[in-house]
């Protein structure tokens, strides 16, 4: 530990929540990516525990509070692979402009 050790209080990591949190959406976007997005939202938790700003539990919690975030919007969102893209779904419901490739695509 680096830094000093931290007080009695303790709370989740807000920068591991983000961090996992972050973690989980770019691997639902980048599935062949996961481990790495995965592996630097640990190097994150690691080093709120090596410079003495976290206890590991505050890490832990942190990691969980991040995934279980994430997952939640993610299911109340909507987003699955089976389900058009947003920006498809954007071009269709707004109409596209007279003569541009995205009008002749949705008139036939």
């Amino acid at each position: 530990m680096v830094g000093k050790k931290p007080g009695s209080w303790s709370h989740p990591s807000g920068h591991t929540t983000a961090s996992f949190a972050c973690a989980r959406v770019l691997a639902s976007v980048w599935p062949r990516g996961a481990p790495v997005f995965y592996a630097l939202a640990s190097v994150v938790g690691v080093s709120r525990v090596y410079v003495g700003d976290h206890y590991p539990g505050d890490v832990l919690s942190g990691a969980t509070c991040g995934l279980v975030l994430a997952e939640v919007l993610y299911r109340l969102v909507g987003l699955t692979s089976s389900q058009p893209s947003a920006v498809s779904r954007h071009e269709e419901a707004w109409p596209a402009a007279p003569g541009s490739d995205t009008a002749a695509r949705f008139s036939s």
